[in-house]
Formats: structure tokens, sequence, C-alpha cells
């Protein structure tokens, strides 16, 4: 079974935010600094790491020496990939809205102001 369907089995409830909180803090390793690089308070951050926790069934981290524990490791590369994926859809969206916008602008008809030779007022 994959994390996936973990997920949906447990209809598990993770929130981004929270999934980025663990990403950080594995590298950082440190719930001070890994709160900084979040721009959130290290309460905040460490609520959401409980909260993923709860979700997850089990303790991501000791803190106590500050490890992973085996379930945080296993989760980890998915939980990298969820991040990975959603930058990867943002930057795609963000591509497409250049190109519509550049598209947009490119095609857009010239206002026509006024034409009173016909007798017809145009306007944008």
């Amino acid at each position: 079974m994959n994390f996936l369907q973990l997920c949906l089995i447990r209809e598990a409830y993770l929130e981004l935010s929270q999934i980025r909180y663990f990403v950080v803090l594995c590298n950082e390793l440190n719930f001070t600094r890994a709160a900084k690089r979040c721009s959130v308070s290290q309460p905040s951050l460490s609520n959401g790491i409980k909260a993923l926790e709860r979700e997850l069934g089990g303790k991501l981290v000791e803190r106590t020496g500050m490890a992973l524990t085996p379930l945080g490791k296993r989760v980890r590369p998915h939980l990298e990939n969820v991040i990975a994926s959603v930058t990867r859809a943002h930057k795609t969206a963000g591509t497409l809205q250049r190109r519509s916008f550049a598209r947009t602008r490119a095609s857009a008809p010239l206002p026509v102001l006024e034409s009173s030779a016909a007798g017809h007022h145009f306007s944008t």
C-alpha cells in the first residue's frame, strides 16, 4: 500500500502548511530554525507537526536528540514529493497565466473610440 492509498483509507486531512513545516524541519533538525524559515512562530510550527503526527498516526520526530522516528523517515520522501508537486503546479500555472496574458494582450482588438460619420457610437 502506498502513502496516498493510506491517506485515502484513513481519510487523513493533511494541510500543506503542516507538510511544509515537516519537510523544513527534516532539513533543519531544529524547531527554532525551521520556524524561522517557515516565517511562523516556534509554537505554530510545533503545533503543525503535532497535528500532522495525529493525522499520520504516530510521532514523526523525536524531540530529545532531534531525530526523525522510523515513521518520520518513511513518510519524509512522500511528503517531500507533495511539496515538489505543489511547487511544479505553481510554476506551471504561473507560466500558463503569463502566456495567456501575453496572448490576450497581443490579440486584443484596438479600441474603437467614436465614429460619428456613420452615426454610430462605439466604445470599449
